[in-house]
Parts: C-alpha cells; sequence; structure tokens
C-alpha cells in the first residue's frame, strides 16, 4: 500500500471518530523537545546523537483511557568526518559533512493503564504508524550528494504525564522509531531502513 493511501486511512479514521471525542470533551495538546540516539543501519551513516529535534501532537479521548491523535515533528542528525567515504556509486577520502532531516507524520493510539482522572501522575502507551520523510545528504566542499525518500514506518512510546497545572501538563517519554526500507541507500547498502530512539520532554494543555 502506497504511503499517500494509508494517511487518507488514517487521517479518514481520526475524522470519524471526532465527533465521539468532542463529545467526551478531553483533549491534549503538546509541544516537544527530541533528543535523538541513532541505532541500526542509521547508526551506521550517523553514529552521534542528535540535540536538535522538536514535535508536536494533539490527541482526543475516545474512551476514560483511550485517545487517537496525529503527531508531527523534525528531527536532525549531523556529523563531521574525516577519512574513508563509500556511497553507491563511488568513494571520497577526505573531510566530509553528513547531515538526516527526519520529518515524521504518524496517527497515534494511546492507552492509559489504570489511571484515575484526578491522579496528577498518568503514565501511558502510544502506537504510532505512519510516513516519514527522511533526507540523507553528504557535503564534500562546494557539492552535496543526497537521498530524499519517504518511508512507511512505525514507532511505539511509554511515557509518563504529570500535571502541573490546572490545565498544564509536562511529558517524559522514549519513542522507537522505525522506517522501513524505500528507496536506494545513499551509501551503497542493500537496506534504506532507519531506526532511532527519541527522548522526550514536553509541555501540553489538556482539558482534563
Amino acid at each position: 500500500m502506497k504511503i499517500k493511501s494509508i494517511l487518507v486511512i488514517l487521517i479518514t479514521i481520526i475524522v470519524a471518530s471526532s465527533s465521539y471525542a468532542q463529545q467526551k470533551g478531553k483533549y491534549l495538546a503538546s509541544m516537544y523537545y527530541n533528543m535523538s540516539f541513532p541505532v541500526g543501519n542509521t547508526s551506521d551513516f550517523m553514529d552521534q546523537p542528535s540535540f536538535a529535534g522538536v514535535s508536536f501532537d494533539g490527541k482526543q479521548f475516545i474512551s476514560n483511557k483511550t485517545a487517537i491523535g496525529l503527531l508531527f515533528g523534525w528531527n536532525v542528525f549531523n556529523k563531521e568526518n574525516d577519512g574513508l567515504q563509500t556511497f553507491t556509486n563511488g568513494a571520497v577520502y577526505g573531510q566530509t559533512a553528513s547531515y538526516i532531516n527526519a520529518l515524521p507524520f504518524l496517527a497515534s493510539a494511546t492507552y492509559f493503564p489504570n489511571t484515575s482522572r484526578n491522579a496528577k501522575t498518568k503514565f501511558y502507551m502510544t502506537g504510532y504508524v505512519g510516513a516519514y520523510d527522511i533526507l540523507q545528504q553528504i557535503q564534500i566542499g562546494v557539492n552535496t550528494l543526497e537521498n530524499n525518500n519517504w518511508h512507511f514506518g512505525l514507532a511505539p512510546e511509554i511515557g509518563v504525564y504529570y500535571q502541573a497545572g490546572r490545565t498544564t501538563n509536562l511529558t517524559l517519554s522514549a519513542r522507537y522509531n522505525y522506517a522501513f526500507s524505500s528507496g536506494e541507500s545513499l551509501t551503497g547498502g542493500d537496506s534504506n531502513e532507519h531506526s532511532w530512539i527519541n527522548v522526550n520532554l514536553g509541555i501540553g494543555y489538556n482539558s482534563w
């Protein structure tokens, strides 16, 4: 199934459920600072963590313990290299700079287990599914090699909300992002999948 078809289905599900969620009158809207740690194939290309990331999400409750929503984000990885670098069509020796810009567009389903509505601390589990727009770049002097692909992806997350005020919450969470292989690898590998772990610090508004 193509990425566009997946997004249409996910958005349709959310829109169809929105009227029910509005009747419940409970929602969350949050902004996060993301720290990112590459793993798997991504760490072969970029073995340094990133501290440049941001994401936004909104959730509407469809029951006392279950919410659905959307997340959009932007994570930037960068690294300076000195040595031999291999690519699909050759190799170069010397100083280069590598970059990854990853933009997730994900739908979510969140579950709050055994959580009282009045509890200040609320643990949760979220499953994300959707698309990742991932741009890889290698800068060699004034020249730039790049590879831009859309990937279907999944992301499980665990975290905790803390009710800091009547309508304000703070969040700490960890999310594992996995983008399935799509297109050709910039460095000539057999797979162009990507994966990284986000540690997220957030602040948000809620209707609890």
